[in-house]
């Protein structure tokens, strides 16, 4: 009997408190001309940020692979100040949202909410001997192999910060492909994984899902790792969703070799 007293309470509580935010944000939005105005004044520094953000590392990425380390460099030195909890009450704002490619590797995806994700591809010639047995030779196509054939390990690694720079999980997606020309496969050793970090730890991951998949008959071979990122307010299947990235995570392998995110 209290087991169901308490279940009530809690559904009660959760239901109060999701639409306590409903009116919350919903007075948010008839404040005043001066909270507009703070909100443009935060759109104005996160903007200016991840402007110099952009060119620092488009400047310095040619000196070094380790991106995260020019990051964590870049925020400590640049840290938005002055900000109220005000200004951060349900903030979205689409004119922050673009993609600036860093290098050849590494993009730079800017959020709606301040936030930021860097996506990197990297890739290198892998050894006959890296690869399991069973994937050293093309699968049965139609299409005659152009050359003999070859091997290529590529990976991709996504890695979230808020609106202050701390990052809050990373995803990965790792595999071996082979072509020859004429088409491409899957060469073994595919790995998937997400992390969490102290700052992310009220993340939620849903629908995580990975494989491979072969396309267009051969055309190019993709690994993939994609799932739901979110965070919110939940009791018995009742909730509130502050809020919901979908991350779609990919490398793919052409017939000639080519690594790339499709």
């Amino acid at each position: 009997m209290m087991k169901k007293y308490i279940k009530k309470v809690s559904i009660v509580c959760i239901v109060a408190f999701a639409i306590s935010m409903v009116f919350s944000s919903l007075a948010f939005a008839a404040q005043s001309t001066s909270a507009t105005t703070s909100s443009s004044g935060l759109t104005a520094k996160v903007a200016q940020r991840n402007n110099a953000l952009s060119n620092y590392l488009i400047q310095n990425s040619a000196s070094t692979t380790d991106i995260d380390t020019l990051i964590k460099n870049f925020v400590n030195a640049n840290k938005l100040q002055g900000i109220t909890s005000d200004e951060l009450n349900n903030y979205h704002d689409s004119t922050l949202v673009k993609t600036v490619a860093i290098n050849n590797k590494t993009t730079l995806i800017f959020s709606d909410n301040g936030g930021f994700a860097v996506d990197t591809i990297t890739s290198r010639p892998a050894k006959a001997s890296e690869i399991a047995s069973s994937y050293l030779a093309a699968p049965a196509l139609s299409v005659k192999p152009a050359y003999a054939a070859q091997y290529t390990f590529a990976e991709n690694d996504y890695s979230y910060c808020d609106m202050f720079g701390w990052e809050l999980w990373t995803v990965h997606v790792e595999s071996h492909f082979g072509y020859n020309g004429s088409s491409a496969w899957y060469g073994g050793g595919l790995n998937a994984y997400y992390k969490r970090f102290f700052a992310g730890g009220i993340w939620q991951v849903q629908n995580w899902n990975y494989g491979t998949t072969v396309v267009n008959g051969g055309q190019y071979c993709r690994a993939y790792a994609d799932g739901n990122f979110n965070w919110g307010v939940e009791i018995e299947g009742i909730g509130w969703l502050a809020q919901d990235i979908p991350v779609d995570l990919r490398v793919s392998c052409t017939e000639a070799g080519t690594i790339y995110k499709n």
